[in-house]
């Protein structure tokens, strides 16, 4: 390879939490730019490997070989035993995972030779809502790239997901629209009561649901599903947040340095038309936003057929050329 690669750790803005990843640095040229690769939701190693693919090391490569520095690293408690993985990840949420992206620009930044003014912080998927809040928190990051980064509140995201699955599966248009309602209900109620509030407020914010669900065309095997919600945002510190966070401040903090936001046209997980949107109507007034929708691409930005969760591990690509070459270009335009 023409680039160096380290085995690194470093400590998170976290107290107590120490992750691990793979530091890659150009050999040929002092890199320009750097940055840092944060991953989406779910327990993940440093290369996002999922479905047989490994995307992260796919981009690390490719933005190496082109000069830019990227460190990588693997989600906390990855690879430890299951009493050490619920510590650190037991109540952690999307804010705690905001901590541990900027304990990776810390120690990047950090490195000899590199511009802690050209380092900013790459998400996909959650990752793209953490890399702008650690943004908003942290005036020093210098760009972000979102790609399918969820930028509309966590309980429309959720919903949005809902319908597709709903539609896909051949629902009647009653049901699913009695369904969405409902859904909206719930997430408007998880919004108004304190996580710490809810074990207590179940028994109550249950009834009120069933009772809404009274006369609805809702099939009982969905019934049940809606009133899990509640007992998943009661248990799960990260489930709450993400249904009930809004990262449109955190959008609007960071949008004075530039933002590279990108999507496929067939996601079926972060829908392009209202993320896009979503960053276009809270940037769209600064100079430095890029926004680019893939024809035929998936969430993972796979040349696809259909886009459905079922299919990535068929596809042989693992990330699209064009949307690989696109992020080496506006990255390295960056550092001149």
């Amino acid at each position: 390879f023409p680039y160096s690669s380290r085995e690194v750790s470093f400590p998170s803005r976290a107290g107590g939490v120490t992750l691990a990843g793979t530091l890659t640095l150009p050999d040929s040229v002092p890199p320009r730019t750097a940055l840092v690769l944060v991953t989406g939701s779910g327990l993940q190693n440093r290369d996002e490997e999922l479905f047989g693919h490994k995307p992260f090391l796919v981009i690390a490569d490719f933005l190496t070989r082109r000069g830019i520095a990227v460190l990588r690293y693997d989600d906390r408690g990855f690879g430890t035993s299951e009493e050490e993985l619920r510590a650190l990840t037991g109540d952690a949420t999307t804010a705690d995972f905001a901590l541990d992206a900027l304990g990776a620009f810390d120690f990047l930044a950090a490195q000899p030779g590199l511009d802690r003014a050209k380092c900013g912080i790459l998400g996909h998927s959650e990752g793209g809502t953490i890399a702008f809040m650690a943004a908003a928190a942290e005036p020093a990051v210098s760009f972000v790239v979102s790609l399918a980064g969820a930028l509309v509140p966590g309980g429309r995201l959720s919903l949005l997901q809902n319908r597709r699955l709903m539609e896909s599966q051949g629902l009647d248009d009653a049901t699913v629209e009695a369904c969405c309602r409902l859904l909206e209900q719930c997430y408007e109620t998880l919004c108004s009561v304190p996580q710490a509030d809810l074990t207590a407020r179940l028994p109550e914010l249950k009834a009120a649901l069933a009772a809404g669900m009274e006369g609805q065309r809702v099939p009982e095997p969905l019934r049940l599903n809606l009133l899990r919600v509640l007992d998943s945002a009661a248990a799960s510190p990260w489930v709450y947040h993400f249904l009930t966070h809004d990262p449109s401040d955190a959008i609007r903090a960071a949008g004075s340095r530039p933002v590279l936001a990108l999507n496929g046209s067939l996601d079926h997980q972060v829908d392009a038309v209202e993320n896009l949107g979503a960053a276009r109507r809270l940037l769209g007034e600064s100079p430095t936003l890029t926004v680019k929708e893939y024809p035929g691409l998936n969430h993972l930005f796979q040349l696809c057929t259909t886009g459905d969760v079922a299919e990535y591990e068929t596809i042989e690509q693992t990330v699209s050329p064009e949307v690989l070459a696109d992020l080496a270009a506006w990255i390295c335009a960056l550092g001149k």
